[in-house]
């Protein structure tokens, strides 16, 4: 049984404009560092709130896509994936 790891989700909603199955349209996807380096990610659904900028378990927060859009940094981040 294959695992599916949540940068594979990431990676096909970013690639898909945020669609992923029959999970809502988030409003924005995020990229961070945790407090041990690792690598994380996270998506905000409509009537969530987002307080990414002020959580002391974030660091170097990454805007991935927001308004429907993938951001400058969520194209990079695609290119980045092999």
């Amino acid at each position: 049984m294959a695992t599916i790891s949540f940068k594979w989700i990431i990676v096909t909603m970013l690639k898909n404009n945020g669609v992923y199955e029959d999970a809502p349209v988030p409003d924005s996807i995020w990229s961070y560092t945790g407090m041990n380096g690792e690598q994380l990610y996270a998506c905000f659904y409509p009537g969530s709130y987002c307080d990414i900028f002020d959580s002391p378990y974030v660091k170097t927060p990454l805007l991935l896509f927001a308004d429907r859009e993938l951001t400058d940094a969520g194209q990079e981040f695609l290119r980045s994936v092999p």
